[in-house]
């Protein structure tokens, strides 16, 4: 309605259509809005920490290595051929995740 706020006014014999702005179209009012989350402080115990994390970007392409190609990777200073998971999406998205900063937390 805005783009059509002086015809409005004028088809309706009222002025106030013409004060009409985008903001008349939110879903609440200004003085409504929803409280803004509460920011917590990072607990480190969250989070994978930098050993860890460069050891799975070491292997991440098992990840993505179909599941009937094998990589040899050494475990406890033996090696070990491992299967790939042979999920390419994931080791992308996991990457992404990695190279942003973005850290799948520990559970």
């Amino acid at each position: 309605m805005t783009d059509c706020r002086t015809e409005a006014a004028e088809a309706l014999d009222d002025a106030r259509w013409l004060a009409l702005t985008d903001s008349h179209a939110r879903m609440f009012r200004p003085g409504d809005r929803p409280r803004q989350r509460e920011v917590r402080e990072a607990d480190e115990r969250n989070y994978i920490n930098d050993t860890d994390l460069s050891s799975m970007l070491t292997h991440i392409e098992l990840l993505g290595l179909p599941a009937e190609q094998t990589r040899t990777v050494v475990r406890d200073a033996r090696q070990v051929e491992l299967a790939g998971l042979g999920h390419p999406a994931v080791m992308r998205a996991w990457l992404i995740q990695a190279m942003t900063g973005r850290r799948p937390a520990k559970c």
